[in-house]
């Protein structure tokens, strides 16, 4: 079978796990949704710029690689070099025990707390 254009070759692990992105620009906290062996996507709260250099950083694990895209907080990175599909089984187990509730589980975790008094967000 033939890859289309726009086709991913490999299919994405879905994830929400905790992680960080070091570019030139800074480094912030993000959130890991996809995961393949050529990349990665994740949901950042800050910009980092749609080009250049970047180190994704998740569970023990720091990856080097290329931001390739941006768009409405979510960026694309294109790693230097393919993970061991060990990386991927890991990343897996590690988003049953760590998988970070949705945003919309965390805003209402957050009025919880704010109607019982409890005021750290």
């Amino acid at each position: 079978m033939t890859n289309r254009i726009g086709r991913r070759r490999e299919a994405r692990l879905r994830v929400r796990l905790a992680a960080k992105v070091i570019t030139r620009a800074g480094a912030g906290n993000v959130v890991l949704c996809d995961l393949s062996r050529q990349g990665a996507s994740v949901i950042a709260g800050q910009a980092f710029g749609c080009s250049g250099p970047a180190v994704l950083q998740w569970g023990g694990h720091e990856v080097f690689g290329d931001i390739q895209w941006c768009s409405g907080g979510r960026i694309g990175i294109r790693f230097d070099q393919p993970l061991p599909q060990a990386v991927l089984l890991e990343a897996r187990q590690l988003n049953e025990t760590e998988r970070m509730p949705a945003d919309h589980e965390l805003a209402r975790e957050q009025a919880r707390r704010w109607v019982q008094g409890v005021h750290r967000v």
